[in-house]
């Protein structure tokens, strides 16, 4: 049984299908060829644990894992904690500047990550303003 696509869903859906395809080949495959690698043993013939078990056997690796897994649940918290509220608020209230909140929200999406990146480094940095400011006050980071 076929099901009938009408005209004007055809280009959309392309697009999706492209971009499908796009995503499995270059970010997917690759992902998977690397995590099935690190099942072989060193020359690559038969399944193993032993890269998982040297890996989680040595504290700096274990103590890695810990720390990235509580610093994104602290992270998912925060932001949920302080997002839901403020997107609420935004959405149900008049609030002042409403459409400059809603550019800067949307801010992220639209600029390179690595611009992202170099503001924060111009921020919180060696010589950073925000790292200047509190070194003025008295907070040294040594």
């Amino acid at each position: 049984m076929m099901i009938a696509i009408p005209h004007q869903q055809r280009l959309p859906m392309a697009i999706a299908a492209l971009a499908f395809l796009f995503l499995g080949l270059f970010l997917l495959y690759p992902l998977f060829q690397v995590f099935g690698a690190s099942f072989l043993d060193a020359e690559g013939q038969s399944l193993t644990f032993a890269n998982y078990t040297k890996l989680l056997g040595r504290p700096f690796y274990r103590q890695a894992i810990v720390n990235t897994l509580s610093i994104g649940v602290t992270a998912t918290v925060i932001t949920a904690v302080l997002a839901v509220p403020f997107a609420f608020a935004l959405a149900r209230l008049p609030v002042f500047g409403k459409g400059a909140i809603l550019a800067l929200a949307s801010l992220p999406l639209v600029l390179p990550s690595f611009v992202s990146a170099y503001a924060l480094v111009l921020l919180f940095g060696r010589s950073g303003i925000v790292t200047q400011g509190l070194q003025s006050i008295g907070l040294d980071f040594g």
